[in-house]
């Protein structure tokens, strides 16, 4: 975990090193508080704002693969009220997961699993963290950001509290007033607990195993609509990427195979599909992929096309029509994603990173 600044440095170098060819590319750290010596991470915390080092903070209310939770409502409320950095949340409360867990038969075959872990990790485990996080933002004041929400009634809990805020930035006479984000994934947006999903010649749907879940389809629909209708202002699609490999998601023991599905590479295909089928305007698209990010985190510069912004340009012509994704086709070394098969945009024709042409297929 980059908990410290010295691990931090030692990923920037290293991140630095892979992108030796490519020295337009964007390089952007959070920095992430483990439970424990909270203390300490606190410290850490503070010298990577004061030296803006870091974008933002990574704070876990519930573990996930790889991870412990960072800690419960009053220290994330301490990081808040401390740090000065944008504290992007994991939210999903390990109490209310445990009790369904608990209460759950171990599902017999891999082609059960699927339903399983969303009954086991469900809506009500993400809306508690939500609102938890929401509790303490309202009272430490500062900036949060929730990622990967799953449901409507995360989004809903958000919109409560923020219009419940309305005029705490006069109120608090200078003091920080509290502000939410709000992040959509594609896999949340696309795919359904309810539907059949075989990947790869058929391998179950443990290649889907993510937290928070995928949901039912009530719930895909209502995020489809959230990044669709435009009513959240400042929504971000994110891409939640975590490239595990096939050999990692098709282990013999369900419970081995680690969550998280790759998402960085196809996440522009994903809306360019949107905009090509008329459902999105692209300057919307912009905005949800790139534009609101890089106000949020500070990204001066970049997320606009506007005269005197760094021109980082993805263009490709319109009406291009649709491809099959094919996993030969991918960069990704983990050489897969849940949208193999799925009928996507061809990639950009011209791609400019500061100013310069980086990728021509004209």
């Amino acid at each position: 975990g980059t908990t410290s600044m010295e691990r931090l440095a030692s990923k920037r170098a290293r991140a630095e090193a892979f992108c030796a060819e490519a020295p337009h590319a964007r390089l952007h750290f959070f920095m992430a508080l483990e439970g424990g010596n909270i203390d300490a991470g606190m410290d850490e915390l503070k010298r990577a704002a004061e030296q803006r080092a870091a974008v933002g903070v990574k704070f876990f209310i519930g573990g996930t693969t790889g991870v412990g939770a960072s800690g419960g409502e009053a220290v994330l409320e301490r990081v808040l009220a401390e740090v000065d950095l944008v504290v992007a949340v994991h939210a999903e409360d390990e109490s209310v997961i445990k009790r369904h867990t608990d209460a759950l038969a171990v599902p017999r075959s891999r082609a059960e699993f699927f339903a399983y872990h969303e009954a086991s990790r469900p809506v009500e485990a993400a809306v508690a963290a939500v609102t938890s996080a929401l509790s303490a933002l309202g009272r430490a004041g500062g900036r949060l950001h929730l990622c990967h929400l799953s449901s409507r009634a995360e989004i809903e809990a958000a919109q409560r509290a923020v219009a419940g805020w309305a005029g705490l930035s006069e109120a608090r006479a200078g003091a920080r007033a509290p502000s939410v984000s709000l992040e959509i994934c594609p896999h949340h947006a696309s795919f359904s607990v309810d539907a059949r999903f075989e990947l790869l010649d058929g391998k179950s749907s443990a290649f889907l195993k993510v937290n928070p879940p995928i949901r039912h389809e009530v719930e895909r629909v209502a995020l489809e609509a959230a990044v669709l209708d435009g009513g959240l202002e400042g929504l971000i699609v994110g891409s939640d990427h975590a490239p595990h490999t096939v050999a990692e998601k098709s282990g013999r023991s369900i419970a081995e195979v680690p969550s998280g599905v790759p998402g960085v590479e196809t996440i522009w295909l994903w809306l360019h599909s949107l905009v090509e089928r008329g459902q999105l305007a692209p300057e919307r698209a912009a905005a949800l992929g790139a534009g609101n990010a890089a106000r949020r985190f500070g990204l001066d510069g970049l997320g606009a096309v506007v005269p005197g912004a760094i021109a980082d340009l993805a263009l490709r012509p319109r009406g291009g029509g649709f491809v099959p994704l094919d996993a030969a086709s991918l960069y990704s070394r983990c050489a897969w994603t849940p949208f193999v098969g799925h009928m996507l945009p061809s990639p950009p024709t011209l791609v400019l990173l500061g100013g310069s042409v980086v990728v021509d297929r004209r």
